[in-house]
């Protein structure tokens, strides 16, 4: 018998498919507020049984985490489900792990006074037309892991690059990437939240060597700082500025 399709169903397949995936308790949390989480996994479980979604497992720090990722198969129920064309859906995590920990940045966003909007990376790449908006369209470019778009108190509107950084790179690439990003138009700055100290040093020193005496437009948090946080998070600035948003 097919699965009558609800709109919680779309709320769903929505979300995961912004987020190329999403932890049965992510989807519970967001999904399914006050209601019991094992109601929430059944109708993941149903979900899954229709081919609309399907699970897998990540192991990290010996704990398995049941999660899910959208197929083909969803997408005819959601294509037509945003203010915007998305026109070149893409259905795959290359690390799952790094997309399930940067859902919970997203929520913690979703949480400021000030927030407007985000763009998970997924969004980003599956639609020309925010490959053209004069807000977002070099964030497309540079690949950023998000695009977070906040409505200031002096009644100006904010744009952010959005990265997270769980393991350390190159010099070679941050070296790409920050070149690239003092280039970008449209943006106030990029926020890089690291999993670590280590990967904060040597963003840091790349950094300045790119900007010489230039104001920097890195600004810095760590994962655990950010998710622990009430109210305000302060992110700080390359060259010992701050910024706070609430």
């Amino acid at each position: 018998m097919p699965l009558d399709i609800q709109n919680r169903d779309i709320k769903i397949l929505k979300f995961v498919f912004a987020c190329r995936v999403a932890s049965y308790q992510q989807i519970a949390d967001r999904c399914f507020v006050g209601v019991h989480k094992m109601n929430a996994y059944r109708r993941v479980r149903k979900l899954c049984e229709a081919g609309l979604l399907k699970p897998a497992v990540v192991v990290r720090k010996n704990s398995e985490t049941k999660y899910v990722s959208v197929t083909e198969k969803s997408w005819s129920f959601i294509r037509e489900q945003w203010p915007f064309e998305v026109s070149s859906p893409h259905f795959k995590s290359e690390s799952p792990n790094h997309d399930l920990r940067f859902n919970e940045i997203l929520f913690r966003f979703e949480k400021l006074k000030t927030f407007r909007s985000f763009y998970p990376e997924n969004l980003l790449q599956s639609s020309q037309v925010l490959s053209e908006d004069q807000d977002v369209r070099d964030l497309v470019k540079l690949q950023a892991d998000g695009a977070l778009l906040l409505n200031g108190p002096d009644g100006r509107r904010y744009t952010y690059g959005v990265e997270f950084e769980i393991s350390k790179k190159t010099p070679e690439r941050y070296r790409e990437k920050l070149g690239s990003y003092y280039l970008a138009h449209g943006i106030n700055g990029v926020i890089y939240i690291c999993s670590e100290r280590e990967i904060v040093n040597s963003l840091t020193r790349i950094d300045k060597e790119l900007r010489e005496d230039k104001a920097s437009i890195l600004y810095f948090g760590f994962e655990n700082e950010v998710l622990k946080s009430e109210g305000k998070i302060n992110f700080q600035n390359a060259k010992e500025h701050a910024i706070e948003l609430y």
